[in-house]
């Protein structure tokens, strides 16, 4: 059996048998000299180890010596980039989502199909251990800041939304950058301040902080009134 006939199904195996093993076989795809026949398969194992609960970086790094491979899309049209940053296990290690966009820094701005830049996906788990890697994210490229979903919603909606605690530190870092965000609607009219009294525990700290930053938000209606 030819190495780029074997199915992804057992190439997880490998991982789960023996990680040593898994590098062999990495090692001789990377032989291969038609990367056109490589790039899918690697990119297959690079989802599946970025989406590990224990990334292993040596693999990682050796996957990303072919560059194409950081741009293999998944049916969702995500990126690795994009399974790396809602991995808290890859988020909390800022040099494997480093390797990443030192890379392919253009993969920044991948949308998958749901409109979901990589920041959209980090800032969801963000935390106070993975919150240096986000902001290694946003200061990569800055846009991001304002890039919406296909719902409308910036980083900073989700990032009062998403996560089971607020990281104040990482709205307070979004907002000094770039305070207008705090001024963005998504498409259904809904303020990042609609966001953060919606959630079931109400953070007063980050209520004053938007408030602070745009005073008027506290009058405008969502598109229900």
């Amino acid at each position: 059996m030819s190495i780029t006939s074997l199915t992804i199904s057992q190439s997880k195996v490998f991982r789960v048998k023996d990680l040593e093993e898994q590098n062999e076989f990495v090692n001789a795809l990377l032989q291969n000299e038609d990367i056109s026949q490589i790039k899918t398969k690697l990119g297959e194992i690079l989802m599946n180890e970025l989406g590990e609960a224990s990334p292993n970086y040596t693999l990682i790094e050796k996957i990303c010596q072919i560059r194409e491979v950081l741009f293999q899309q998944r049916s969702d049209q995500s990126l690795p980039i994009h399974v790396a940053c809602f991995n808290e296990r890859c988020l909390n290690s800022i040099e494997i989502v480093a390797l990443l966009v030192e890379k392919a820094p253009e993969t920044l701005q991948h949308k998958n199909q749901l409109g979901l830049v990589p920041l959209h996906q980090a800032v969801s788990i963000c935390n106070n251990h993975n919150l240096d890697t986000v902001k290694m994210l946003i200061d990569h490229w800055l846009p991001a800041l304002t890039a919406k979903t296909n719902d409308g919603h910036t980083p900073l909606h989700l990032a009062l939304v998403r996560p089971k605690t607020i990281c104040i530190d990482l709205i307070r870092h979004m907002i000094e950058i770039n305070g207008k965000i705090v001024s963005i609607p998504d498409a259904f009219g809904h303020l990042p301040i609609h966001k953060a009294v919606s959630r079931s525990r109400v953070d007063i700290d980050v209520i004053e902080l938007l408030l602070a930053t745009h005073p008027a938000s506290a009058a405008i209606q969502d598109f229900k009134g």
